[in-house]
């Protein structure tokens, strides 16, 4: 599987992209910005794509029973990463200045999506461990809800004011659906099982449709409305 074994570098260019997307509106500002969900969330997220470059090399090296004992910090990461997260969205929508305006309400949703999205790919990831050619791709697949936070801001702070055209944050949405479907197609051209990356792509295909259609949906428009309100920050 060399494209696996060569993983880790895919993992550090996602923390390079993570850090950079970050950089001003976080990073440099620390510890004045943010809030406490911030912080933590940062810092789960953070620990766990080093958790996934760690992981990479380790099986890169064939230093596999190191690996499992370092895996065993994942079942604190992970969790945290999806819980961390929810209080986040928490948060997003509780400061937005109108918590029912479309584009607020769909990246609410994007924030619920993700964490289920990564929550299911860790979980199938566990389930598979000793089935190492499985247990590698849904791990890759947990890394693919980190692109569109990273990659939006990054372009939005480095090209957006350059005055060259850049995707909106809906298009931007697409390319973790293009990134895995690229890797389903090689798996399917293997002849390889193409339950990982068909499970991320229809789960992130359902991301794209329902962006659009539950700003329509007056019970989405409620839930997000009573959202904002639901806890006091």
């Amino acid at each position: 599987m060399p494209i696996y074994r060569n993983a880790f570098y895919w993992f550090i260019g996602l923390l390079v992209l993570l850090i950079l997307g970050f950089w001003q509106s976080y990073f440099s500002q620390l510890p004045d910005a943010g809030h406490i969900t911030h912080h933590a969330h940062g810092v789960v997220m953070l620990t766990w794509v080093l958790l996934l470059i760690v992981q990479s090399w380790l099986i890169r090296n064939r230093r596999n029973a190191r690996h499992r004992l370092i895996g065993k910090i994942s079942f604190i990461i992970a969790p945290a990463v999806v819980v961390t997260a929810l209080f986040v969205n928490f948060f997003f929508v509780a400061n937005a200045e109108d918590p029912v305006e479309p584009l607020i309400q769909s990246i609410y949703w994007l924030g619920y999506i993700s964490a289920g999205t990564f929550a299911i790919m860790y979980v199938l990831a566990i389930r598979h461990r000793r089935q190492m050619h499985l247990h590698a791709r849904y791990m890759v697949g947990t890394s693919f809800v980190f692109i569109v936070p990273g990659l939006f801001r990054v372009i939005d702070n480095y090209l957006a004011p350059t005055g060259v055209w850049t995707p909106s944050f809906y298009q931007t949405v697409w390319i973790p659906l293009f990134i895995g479907g690229w890797l389903l197609f090689l798996d399917w051209r293997r002849q390889q099982d193409l339950r990982p990356y068909g499970i991320f792509c229809a789960l992130w295909a359902a991301t794209l449709v329902l962006w659009v259609l539950l700003p329509t949906w007056s019970w989405w428009t409620a839930f997000s409305a009573w959202s904002a309100t639901a806890i006091s920050w």
